[in-house]
């Protein structure tokens, strides 16, 4: 009988903060390479594949959320989807069942509420067959990327919100990230991490000053000043932001270059990671530590940002003349920018994992927050 329990289906994996939802997550672990994952998902698949000629039901999403107290049929082909006797066949939202969506929710990084929403309902209706399509476009994925994964180099996956440091074929460190937004999606794409600044300026881009900014500066003419920003002319002669008449730029065209001075205020926080080739694409440290409490986290407009930057950097910078962590962090304490380069470039892989077998032999499922297993999905069922 299909299960489940056997198989957790976590379609809409809104992130990895274990720590964060609670003990109830443990055994639900990110994708790693740790695991033989092209082994274990031919056989995930193998498993689905079976299950493809016995539908379980499914029931269409609405506005309406479904909660304890309520009493309806769809809440019957709930309990028949989760599979478990223990829960009956009545049309009511009891205690009992609350508890096993709150498991289910837990068990897929989603908001554990108890309550049936749109999230919670997509996780429960996706079919097998395109489960089984998710696999095999994860299977190309793992592939090409399992090659890869010798010696040092760090991971990036963009569904999972989630980055890892690999050496030698172990984890060393995983932490908590903060990927570009729909509109403004993170690129994949392979690299390399040749240098880390400590105490970095911003040199905000064209494109994020007029997306973000020039309103602002528009309607509160203190905005720069206050978030310490100077700006230089063309010649690169500083000028007062307040000698600028900001309602005369043209969309498209700016005359000036926008400088953060560093700081702890500054976007990119206290630790800048250079990547070769990317176009202004960093990995970075934020003053924004609160966003890290959120679920999904699509907010930066390309960037990653990370939630245990200092970490990263001493391990990056571990085969280098670095002295201590001591040296580090008094020279992020006093403010001075200072650039340490790598001894050798380190390989960094921005993914796009969302199936995997876990190191307890379970199938998960991530969000796909830039709808590119739907569009691969739509392609070949195109064909």
């Amino acid at each position: 009988m299909f299960s489940f329990g056997r198989f957790l289906t976590p379609i809409f994996f809104c992130c990895m903060t274990a720590t964060r939802l609670g003990s109830a997550n443990e055994g639900i672990s990110p994708p790693s390479p740790l695991v033989p994952q092209i082994q274990a998902l031919e056989g995930l698949l193998e498993d689905y594949e079976k299950e493809a000629k016995n539908p379980y039901p499914e029931w269409t999403c609405t506005q309406y959320a479904f909660k304890k107290g309520d009493s309806d049929p769809i809440v019957r082909t709930v309990k028949k989807q989760l599979k478990d006797p223990d829960l009956g066949t009545s049309f009511d939202f009891d205690d009992d069942l609350e508890q096993a969506i709150i498991r289910f929710q837990k068990q897929h990084f989603l908001k554990p509420d108890g309550v049936i929403g749109k999230a919670t309902c997509r996780a429960l209706n996706m079919t097998v067959t395109d489960r089984i399509r998710k696999i095999k476009l994860n299977l190309k994925r793992w592939k090409k990327l399992s090659p890869l994964l010798n010696g040092r180099c760090v991971i990036v996956n963009v569904p999972t919100y989630h980055a890892e440091a690999m050496e030698g074929g172990q984890s060393i460190l995983k932490q908590d990230i903060i990927v570009g937004m729909k509109s403004r999606a993170t690129p994949l794409f392979s690299t390399t991490l040749t240098r880390v600044v400590l105490n970095p300026a911003w040199y905000m881009p064209d494109s994020i000053f007029f997306k973000d900014k020039l309103k602002k500066i528009q309607k509160d003419p203190n905005y720069l000043t206050r978030n310490f920003y100077v700006v230089a002319d063309q010649d690169g002669e500083l000028v007062s932001p307040h000698t600028v008449d900001w309602d005369q730029i043209s969309d498209g065209y700016l005359p000036y270059r926008i400088r953060q001075l560093p700081g702890s205020h500054n976007a990119l926080g206290r630790i800048k990671f250079h990547l070769e080739g990317t176009q202004a694409i960093y990995m970075h440290d934020t003053p924004q530590k609160e966003l890290f409490q959120k679920c999904p986290r699509a907010f930066s407009s390309g960037c990653i940002r990370l939630s245990k930057p200092l970490d990263l950097a001493l391990w990056a910078l571990s085969k280098t003349d670095l002295k201590s962590a001591k040296e580090f962090e008094e020279t992020i304490e006093g403010g001075q920018t200072k650039t340490y380069g790598l001894e050798k470039p380190l390989p960094v892989y921005f993914t796009y994992i969302t199936v995997w077998v876990d190191e307890n032999g379970q199938g998960l499922f991530s969000d796909d927050p830039y709808d590119l297993d739907e569009k691969e999905m739509r392609q070949e069922r195109g064909k």
